[in-house]
């Protein structure tokens, strides 16, 4: 069994105080929450038969300084990134591997 969590651009219309908490929430959702729910959805049983990589797609972002438009975006990819650092240093020796891939930029105008 395998955990591939991908998550895609997911840039902000505005800058954050123009954007409603909604919309703040929707990006919580998609770069957050989705990690955790796919995670949660087949950790038990990987845990259960001591074995299963986890591959979660981030971005190098998560290196670059701080952006001055889309200021949610590389935390929350931080996040991603701590979440599966902290996965694997707690469950690697239970046979869970799991990684953080970082590609490069795709659109450098985003950030």
């Amino acid at each position: 069994m395998y955990i591939f969590r991908a998550n895609a651009v997911y840039p902000l219309p505005e800058s954050v105080e123009k954007n409603s908490v909604e919309l703040d929430e929707q990006c919580l959702r998609v770069l957050v929450t989705s990690v955790l729910s796919v995670t949660n959805l087949f950790f038990r049983e990987m845990l259960k038969k001591k074995q299963g990589p986890i591959l979660t797609v981030s971005s190098v972002v998560v290196c670059a300084p701080p952006a001055a438009r889309q200021v949610m975006y590389g935390p929350l990819k931080t996040f991603m990134n701590r979440f599966s650092q902290a996965l694997n240093m707690n469950y690697n020796s239970f046979g869970i591997k799991t990684t953080a891939l970082c590609p490069g930029y795709v659109n450098p105008s985003f950030i």
